[in-house]
């Protein structure tokens, strides 16, 4: 019997470590081209919180998002501003603002609690009378939903979208490669 449960609770573990880390694809389309090379821009993330029936699902859902927003907060900047482009909040100057939305969300609990989000990002001139310059969609999933910080998965959200935006030709890169934080000496 403790042969079977210790087989059981093996494969389990292997199966959550094989499933990986969180992941962030971004599908990007260009309206219109920046009228001047966009060097600065204003982000707001518009956070919330979603309402499902199952509690323990809503509650996944709710942490995972309210982790990765929290961590967002100082990491997509970060990528960004390696990248050449200087990120603010609250900037009401900023010519270019874009705007991330989570839209819809869901939870599975077979096999470990995982999070799916799917977001949609828009970005703005405001000299043109808040005209749309780019939108995406952004599709967020962490397969491992409540077991550690969302950390590093911000840094590949922001890489995901800012990779988009460059495939767009909507910013132009400093680099053909994304300059990423670097690791924290453990």
């Amino acid at each position: 019997m403790f042969r079977v449960i210790f087989k059981a609770a093996l494969l389990l573990f292997v199966s959550i470590a094989v499933v990986g880390c969180a992941r962030t694809t971004t599908i990007g389309h260009k309206v219109a081209l920046p009228e001047s090379p966009i060097k600065q821009l204003n982000w707001v993330y518009k956070s919330g919180q979603f309402n499902v029936q199952n509690k323990s699902a809503q509650r996944g859902i709710n942490d995972t998002l309210n982790e990765l927003s929290t961590f967002l907060q100082t990491r997509l900047p970060a990528v960004f501003a390696l990248n050449g482009i200087e990120v603010t909040t609250g900037n009401a100057a900023s010519r270019y603002e874009l705007f991330i939305t989570p839209s819809h969300a869901s939870y599975s609990s077979y096999g470990g609690s995982r999070v799916s989000l799917d977001m949609r990002a828009q970005l703005y001139d405001k000299t043109l009378g808040s005209k749309m310059i780019w939108w995406g969609d952004i599709h967020f999933f962490d397969p491992n939903a409540g077991m550690g910080t969302l950390e590093k998965a911000a840094d590949k959200f922001a890489k995901s979208v800012l990779e988009q935006l460059a495939s767009d030709g909507v910013i132009r890169l400093e680099s053909s490669e994304i300059k990423m934080p670097e690791e924290k000496a453990k």
